[in-house]
């Protein structure tokens, strides 16, 4: 919330108030919380997916994903687990031009990439079932 509507003095006090007085309070908080936290955040890391969710009152919602979620190795630690391994994959490919230190190409197999679409399509539309009950 300090993010949004900082009052460490009476600037701030002053920028918080029309948000404060408005009849329509609950819409201008909204609007101010995407325009300076959530339209500036990367949804990628899951920390950063559980604190986006933590913001519209889904605190932990990798333990609700996870108990909607068949099979082996589908705790929240390792849904978690995934997510970060993909994320860090795809922060080599952005970033490093996917190749080693070496200069060498760093190798993909198409079942590696076909799995990480597959998670990640798994993986939003259990979110969106949860908060959406899509």
């Amino acid at each position: 919330m300090a993010d949004i509507l900082p009052i460490k003095n009476s600037d701030g006090f002053r920028e918080a108030l029309p948000v404060i007085i408005s009849p329509s309070g609950e819409i201008e908080l909204t609007k101010r919380l995407n325009e300076k936290v959530l339209a500036f955040s990367s949804y990628q890391a899951p920390e950063k997916v559980q604190g986006a969710y933590a913001i519209i009152g889904h605190s932990n919602v990798f333990d609700a994903v996870a108990a909607t979620w068949p099979g082996p190795n589908s705790s929240a630690d390792d849904l978690k687990r995934l997510l970060a391994n993909y994320v860090k994959r795809r922060n080599q490919i952005a970033h490093e031009g996917d190749r080693e230190a070496t200069g060498s190409v760093r190798p993909m197999q198409p079942s590696y990439a076909n799995n990480c679409t597959a998670f990640i399509e798994n993986l939003v539309t259990r979110l969106n079932r949860i908060v959406y009950g899509v």
